[in-house]
């Protein structure tokens, strides 16, 4: 079986995806890479800013596409590849290998030298950081009752659209606010001595008079040298104001392209032939901005990403099945269509040059057309009602076991991956002898998930921090794990992959808090389920679960939320930056949580899991003349989590843990409260919650400041109660 890897989800790659969704490549398995889940469609971008069109409609779903095509989608961000081993690499997970690799990465603004730019510019890309920022400056800027300054740095196509658009956005805004739109500055600044220097002077002339219309500031000829919180400086020494400053100057590539070993032009864009294959290596192609034609270079634009989209997928087909590549060849004159905000636009080619609404009627069918076309539906799927009928049956039983030839070769490559891992990986059978310290407890917890990735390396990972979390919350300290995997059977090309990646995952979560992977079990079955029966070493008195006092401080070490964001997820309306959080944190052990509390005298210890934090809580509180008194304001949320939780989200388990409401004395006075939903959202992997003296939290949160981990939290106290058992208080 061949490996194919798509390297980033551009405007090319979708269209690799779609065609291999209808017609598959016999033999060859395909994996997409990217840091996006919903891919944002450039044609649309400036209608999203504008107003005009929602997040959804402008953005295309990785997933769907991934699943159509078969192909394996890995949620992560490469760091380099490597063409001699041929694979990917990774800061903080294993590599993926290729046969043929597809890179269509996307470019960023370009990031000089200049001082301030990283605390206090928000660059026009990656996109979905972008939009994320843009939303922030927004509401700052709608709520802001003193004046407030909008610049954007570049006046390129990009810069110029981003400033008519928003400035259009923040006039409707005001107007539907009824406050003054001109409260709202926008400046743009340019080191050239016009804008659009790419376009015809007709198309300037245009934008030049829109400007001045809507009140929009050119500064031209002025290099940017400084950015502060409130201003930016010139070359020229002119201080221009600045609340929020759009950094969106020409394209550049990503630093590791330059390492690679690929052959790069002089701005460190990857080379090219006309049939997209890189100049250096025969099976590697690239397109989009990453990528320059040495023949015929031309300006970044997603125009061409669009139209090298069904050549790479043709090329990338002939390179496995050995037929003659096709040749691109880009126009040298091409359409070009700006969005000015109102509904309208301009749209130029050459010399000519045309505005209107009629313009932007036209771009909005194209752009609509071209969404339509990676909308998964019957037709994409190759597979018909007979094919499935004649399913192979599988066995259950000790039939149902992963062949040892798969499991033997996902731990040799295991192995390979961590040379220096010692007796840490003994994955030898279903039970291991182990010798544990002398003079200490064995603590024992086991749990398993339904996987809810696409992703078995972060599935894994995940997994492993959530188990190991039993053990912390007692004060122990992980020793070793036995793994327990159930692999779909539609997974069956991919089971040495998908199982190399699950244990990998799960070891770097195991390595790095000290614990060795020392068995397991391995079968198939209808559904993907990890789990990890995990065993931890207690030399102290384990932290009891039940022994708040009355005046401790309550103290909850990660952000909820993971629950909504999850469901979300699932109806592909959780954002990507909003996950990606939501996955860094359900990542992150909670073993040096558990020392500072430890070492700041915690008197009651739990892991907030599924039950949710008033579940948790209360369980802390069973059987005593205690109740917790929680501020609900202060609680910690997870990016994203009010918002989808306000838009009526919630996980199946919600029904079941919002039972404990008859718990809460005023919850009536709460139930209408946008964050009193949350208390019941069941945690994946979630934090520790824990009672400390009140004389030591302060020093405890501190520690927790001073820590990898800065988001522990003080949400509430914990007062006396004689007259109910055990009860929360809003």
């Amino acid at each position: 079986m061949k490996k194919l890897v798509l390297l980033g989800g551009g405007h090319s790659q979708i269209e690799v995806l779609r065609q291999l969704a209808m017609r598959p490549i016999e033999d060859v398995a395909t994996t997409i890479i990217s840091r996006e889940l919903l891919a944002p469609y450039s044609g649309m971008l400036p209608g999203f800013i504008a107003g005009h069109y929602t997040h959804r409609e402008s953005h295309i779903d990785l997933r769907n596409l991934a699943e159509a095509a078969s192909a394996r989608l890995v949620y992560a961000e490469a760091s380099n590849i490597d063409p001699e081993s041929q694979q990917v690499l990774f800061d903080d997970r294993s590599p993926v290998s290729y046969d043929v690799l597809s890179i269509n990465v996307g470019s960023r603004p370009v990031i000089s030298n200049v001082a301030g730019i990283s605390e206090f510019a928000l660059p026009a890309k990656p996109v979905d950081v972008f939009i994320e920022g843009w939303e922030e400056i927004l509401e700052k800027a709608l709520d802001s009752e003193d004046p407030y300054t909008i610049t954007i740095v570049g006046a390129g196509a990009g810069g110029i659209e981003l400033a008519l658009t928003m400035r259009h956005h923040i006039t409707q805004s005001c107007r539907e606010r009824q406050k003054d739109p001109e409260n709202v500055k926008f400046h743009v600044v340019t080191d050239g001595e016009m804008i659009l220097p790419t376009h015809n002077a007709g198309v300037r002339k245009r934008i030049t008079c829109l400007m001045y219309k809507m009140k929009i500031h050119l500064h031209a000829a002025q290099r940017v040298v400084s950015v502060d919180k409130d201003s930016i400086r010139t070359e020229s020494g002119q201080l221009i104001a600045a609340d929020s400053v759009i950094w969106a100057t020409d394209a550049s590539a990503p630093l590791w392209i330059r390492d690679s070993g690929l052959y790069t032009n002089d701005a460190g864009f990857i080379l090219i032939d006309q049939t997209l294959r890189t100049m250096s290596h025969k099976n590697i192609f690239a397109t989009g901005d990453i990528a320059t034609l040495e023949k015929f270079p031309r300006p970044k634009s997603g125009v061409f990403a669009v139209r090298q989209g069904p050549y790479l997928a043709q090329n990338i087909r002939n390179t496995f099945t050995g037929d003659p590549l096709e040749h691109y060849v880009p126009q040298e004159k091409f359409l070009s269509l700006i969005g000015t905000g109102n509904k309208s636009a301009i749209a130029s080619k050459g010399r000519f040059s045309a505005q209107g609404p009629h313009i932007w009627k036209w771009k909005d069918r194209i752009d609509r057309k071209f969404m339509e076309k990676y909308q998964i539906d019957a037709a994409m799927n190759p597979m018909d009602s007979d094919t499935t009928a004649m399913a192979p049956m599988h066995c259950a039983g000790c039939g149902s076991k992963i062949g040892h030839t798969i499991l033997s070769a996902a731990l040799e490559r295991l192995k390979d991956s961590h040379p220096d891992s010692d007796e840490s990986i003994v994955y030898g059978d279903d039970a291991a002898l182990v010798s544990y310290p002398a003079n200490t407890k064995t603590v024992i917890s086991v749990d398993h998930f339904k996987s809810f990735l696409d992703d078995p390396f972060l599935f894994g990972a995940i997994t492993a921090t959530h188990c190991l979390s039993d053990l912390y919350a007692m004060g122990a300290e992980a020793h070793n794990a036995l793994a327990s995997v159930t692999l779909p059977y539609a997974m069956g090309t991919f089971h040495e992959d998908i199982l190399y990646e699950l244990l990998a995952g799960a070891y770097s979560v195991l390595r790095q808090d000290g614990a060795a992977l020392v068995g397991g079990h391995t079968a198939e079955g209808e559904d993907f389920f990890f789990g990890l029966t995990v065993n931890g070493t207690l030399s102290e008195d384990a932290i009891a679960k039940r022994g708040a006092e009355v005046g401790d401080v309550l103290i909850l070490t990660k952000a909820i939320g993971t629950g909504v964001l999850l469901v979300g997820d699932q109806q592909r309306i959780t954002r990507s930056p909003w996950l990606n959080a939501a996955l860094t944190s359900m990542r992150e052990s909670n073993r040096e949580a558990a020392h500072i509390l430890r070492d700041h005298g915690a008197t009651a210890l739990t892991d907030v899991t599924g039950f949710g934090l008033a579940g948790h809580l209360l369980e802390m509180l069973q059987d005593s003349e205690l109740q917790a008194h929680v501020e609900l304001e202060a609680l910690p949320l997870l990016k994203g989590a009010l918002a989808l939780s306000e838009h009526g989200l919630r996980s199946t388990l919600y029904p079941e843990n919002i039972r404990n409401e008859s718990h809460i004395q005023n919850a009536a006075d709460f139930q209408n409260h946008p964050r009193y939903p949350l208390l019941f959202d069941p945690q994946t992997s979630g934090g520790l919650l824990a009672a400390v003296p009140e004389d030591r939290a302060a020093e405890c949160l501190q520690a927790f400041s001073d820590s990898v981990n800065g988001t522990a939290a003080r949400i509430g106290t914990v007062e006396s109660n004689t007259h109910s058992s055990g009860t929360l208080l809003l």
